[in-house]
C-alpha cells in the first residue's frame, strides 16, 4: 500500500530532518490487549523515496526483553525540538539492521503531525472558581472477581498539564490504587463535552488523614486522531488555567463579535 501524501509544513519537515541529523530521542507508545507499552528509541535516518523514518529498535523503560513489533502495527511517536513537542502516529513498515549491526525499525513518515508548546506540558494549578471534576475508572485484571472497569472515584483536579493530571481522592480510595495501575479518566477537558482518555498511576501521596493525591500520566493520546484532538483541548485548557484573565478577555471578544451581539436593525 502506498503511504499517504504528507501535508506537513516546512517547519515540521525541518524538525524531522533535525531529529535525524542529531539522532535525538523518540518516545514510542504501543497498545496491545488493553495495555500500553512506553518505549524509548532514537531517530537514525529518513528515506525520502520510500517515505520512511528509521528508528533504533525501541526498548521498554523497565522491560527485560524488547517488545516484538509487527509489520503494520500502529505506533504513537513523540519527540521534542526546541520549545515544541511533536506528536504523530505511524505504522511499522519494516525491520532491519543498522550499519553497526544494531536492530532497527522503519516507520511510515507521518501524513499529519501535531505540535505543542512545551509549556503546555508544565503543570498549571486549577483555579478554585473553575473546578475540574474527573471520573476515574480502573480496569481490574481478568483473574479478579470483577474484570470490568469499576468507578474508582469522582475526583477533583489540583493541577493539569498536557502530560497528566494530579487529583485528590479520599484516603480509602487511595488504599485501593497502586502505582502502575491503568485507569480511564472521564472529564470535560474543554468546551467539547465529556471525553474519556487513558492514564497510568505514577504517584500516590498522602496529603492528610482524609486525603490522598494521585499523579496520573496520560497515555495513548498520540495513537489516534481523536486522541490528538483531545490533547489539543487539554493544552488549551492548561493555557486558560495559567492565564485566566487572558482567556476571559478572548471569550468576551468572541461574544462581542458574534451575530447575536449585533442584531440587524430594520
Amino acid at each position: 500500500m502506498k503511504p499517504p501524501t504528507s501535508v506537513l509544513d516546512d517547519a515540521q519537515k525541518r524538525a524531522l530532518d533535525a531529529l535525524v541529523q542529531r539522532r535525538e530521542a523518540v518516545s514510542v507508545c504501543v497498545r496491545r490487549d488493553e495495555q500500553y507499552y512506553l518505549l524509548q528509541s532514537y531517530a537514525l535516518a529518513i528515506d525520502a523515496a520510500r517515505r520512511t523514518l528509521t528508528l533504533s529498535y525501541p526498548d521498554a523503560f523497565a522491560q527485560a526483553a524488547p517488545l516484538e513489533l509487527a509489520i503494520g502495527e500502529s505506533l504513537g511517536i513523540t519527540f521534542r525540538r526546541g520549545h515544541k513537542k511533536y506528536i504523530f502516529s505511524s505504522l511499522v513498515a519494516g525491520r532491519g539492521t543498522t550499519s553497526d549491526g544494531g536492530p532497527c525499525i522503519h516507520v511510515e513518515l507521518p501524513a499529519e503531525m501535531r505540535e505543542f508548546q512545551r509549556r503546555a506540558f508544565q503543570r498549571a494549578a486549577v483555579p478554585p472558581d473553575r473546578p475540574l471534576e474527573i471520573r476515574i475508572w480502573i480496569a481490574r485484571p481478568a483473574g479478579e472477581s470483577s474484570p470490568r472497569p469499576e468507578l474508582l472515584a469522582i475526583a477533583r483536579a489540583r493541577n493539569l498539564s498536557a502530560g497528566g493530571v494530579q487529583v485528590t481522592v479520599s484516603s480509602g480510595v487511595g488504599q485501593t490504587i497502586r502505582i502502575g495501575d491503568f485507569v480511564a479518566l472521564e472529564a470535560a477537558w474543554g468546551d467539547e463535552g465529556m471525553r474519556s482518555i487513558d492514564g497510568v498511576i505514577r504517584h500516590v501521596q498522602r496529603i492528610d488523614d482524609a486525603t490522598v493525591g494521585l499523579g496520573i500520566q496520560f497515555i495513548g493520546l498520540e495513537l489516534t486522531a481523536a486522541g490528538r484532538e483531545t490533547l489539543q483541548l487539554i493544552s488549551e485548557q492548561v493555557a486558560r488555567f495559567r492565564h485566566p484573565t487572558r482567556a476571559r478577555t478572548r471569550a468576551h471578544q468572541r461574544a462581542s463579535n458574534s451575530p447575536a451581539a449585533h442584531p440587524r436593525r430594520n
